[in-house]
């Protein structure tokens, strides 16, 4: 079933709009469609946009984090389906199918922010136990090699290190990050990142949950296996690397 148009114009992603052209500012229509139940939303994207932007901004729309990190943008040709790499430009595509995820249903809605800015806040009572369970779902997750296979194209389309890298890295955590401080008493937002950072840094002086940020750094690719080896408590990273991958099973 068609959707209206994710960016308020009411128009539906079916017939012709899959052609739009480009408008004053730089900015295209793309249709997504689920490539099983068919189901149809629009998003409005720059038109130099990549695959993984396309993905973020329907993420974004639908309030679905999952989609980030499980979704996946592909095309047909003939009898074959082929996945398009997270850093290829979207160049004249204007329809794409969507594969990885259940369905293209919006998720529930956040709460309105109480305030224009919210300072980062340990959460009250967060404990060691907790953290080190947590930083392990972190572990396990940031090991398996999807997400890793995902971080290396997001490096190869735009360098380690760059600014579009990190924003790129960052909604790709983000996607992980909201799926699992909500067991925590964090919420699934940027803020909840924020607020979980801070109740870590209380516990610092704990060698375990120390340890364990290094290799999360590690896993992110914020440090490189050398830099870790050189400053880390871990003494073998890529150990810790092929122990927490272990896990993924």
């Amino acid at each position: 079933s068609a959707r209206p148009s994710t960016d308020g114009s009411g128009s539906n992603a079916g017939g012709g709009g899959g052609t739009t052209e480009c408008d004053a500012s730089g900015l295209v229509q793309v249709t997504v469609e689920h490539a099983v139940k068919h189901d149809l939303v629009q998003v409005t994207v720059p038109s130099t946009a990549t695959v993984q932007e396309v993905l973020a901004a329907l993420a974004s729309a639908l309030r679905r984090p999952d989609i980030l990190r499980s979704g996946r943008l592909v095309q047909r040709s003939a009898a074959c389906i082929a996945s398009l790499s997270a850093g290829a430009k979207l160049g004249k595509r204007r329809h794409v199918l969507l594969m990885g995820v259940e369905n293209l249903d919006a998720g529930e809605p956040e709460a309105p922010a109480r305030a224009a800015l919210v300072l980062a806040a340990p959460r009250a009572g967060f404990t060691i136990g907790e953290t080190l369970r947590m930083q392990e779902e972190f572990k396990r997750i940031y090991a398996q090699s999807e997400f890793q296979q995902r971080l290396l194209e997001l490096e190869w389309a735009h360098h380690r290190g760059t600014p579009q890298f990190l924003v790129e890295r960052g909604l790709l955590a983000l996607a992980v990050q909201a799926e699992v401080l909500p067991r925590y008493g964090f919420s699934a937002s940027e803020q909840g990142v924020r607020d979980m950072i801070k109740s870590v840094e209380v516990l610092l002086p704990n060698q375990e949950i120390y340890a364990n940020m290094w290799i999360t750094d590690y896993l992110l690719r914020v440090k490189l296996a050398t830099d870790v080896a050189e400053e880390t408590p871990v003494p073998n990273p890529a150990a810790a690397f092929a122990a927490a991958a272990a896990s993924e099973a």
